[in-house]
């Protein structure tokens, strides 16, 4: 069992088997998001990377979220530029989610050598970078206006 798969086991039993999953052909965890600007569902695939955990892991988010291209917040915010729009293997388009060597290595001195708690901070990073939330924080985007714990 690979560095990320035994970390990722703590993420999906911290989020529950229904939001997040190890998918074991292709050796990766999937989370399962939606999004507060279009409220459809994305993937965030997180993948091992050569020098996983001294380097960052490979992070898709599936398919590519075409909101982050058409408003101009997300270009003042560099999300964009995080974001970069790849054709996979199926021809759909997916986002390479860029984390720089430096922006992840101060995830790593923030959080620790806990790779369970790097995941969770990659995965917030990409969160709030995207518009991006999980099913168990916005149990219900269509109806929950606000208020709150995650208001």
């Amino acid at each position: 069992m690979s560095k990320l798969a035994s970390e990722a086991s703590t993420v999906i039993r911290r989020l529950g088997e229904g939001v997040a999953y190890w998918n074991e052909p292709a050796e990766a965890l999937v989370v399962k998001a939606f999004s507060i600007e279009d409220k459809k569902e994305y993937k965030i695939v997180i993948m091992d990377s050569d020098g996983y955990p001294e380097r960052p892991p490979n992070v898709f988010v599936v398919p590519y979220p075409l909101y982050v291209m058409k408003k101009k917040e997300y270009e003042e915010s560099h999300a964009r530029h995080c974001c970069f729009k790849e054709k996979s293997n199926s021809g759909r388009h997916v986002c390479l989610f860029h984390l720089n060597r430096n922006t992840w290595d101060a995830m790593r001195r923030e959080v620790g050598s806990r790779g369970s708690r790097l995941l969770v901070a990659v995965l917030m990073n990409v969160f709030q970078a995207l518009s991006l939330r999980p099913p168990v924080l916005n149990y219900n985007l269509n109806t929950h206006t606000g208020g709150g714990r995650y208001g």
